[in-house]
């Protein structure tokens, strides 16, 4: 759970373990609007964090096959910017984010 698109609601980024994971935005009045996002592989772990610094959270993707990191344009929608599949020992199932 974090504010997705800037509008101080907590909205839900649900890992299917499928390509196509769910976006749910808060519409403030215990209702979210659904929308499908499009992933590279099957993410079964997903870390929310603002990974880029411009004051927006990002997604950081694990799945059994690669690492992804989805860059937020600050009201919810994500593009993938980094893939990282050289990591050995996976697949990479614990995830978590903070400040380093």
């Amino acid at each position: 759970m974090a504010d997705l698109n800037g509008d101080n609601l907590l909205d839900l980024y649900l890992a299917t373990g499928t390509t196509t994971s769910i976006i749910a935005f808060n519409n403030g009045d215990r209702t979210f609007t659904i929308k499908e996002h499009l992933t590279t592989a099957g993410s079964l772990n997903v870390a929310l964090a603002d990974f880029d610094g411009d004051g927006d959270i990002d997604l950081f993707l694990a799945s059994a096959v690669n690492l992804s990191i989805y860059k937020n344009d600050s009201n919810g929608n994500f593009a993938l910017s980094q893939v990282v599949s050289s990591i050995s020992g996976g697949p990479h199932l614990n995830l978590l984010a903070g400040a380093y």
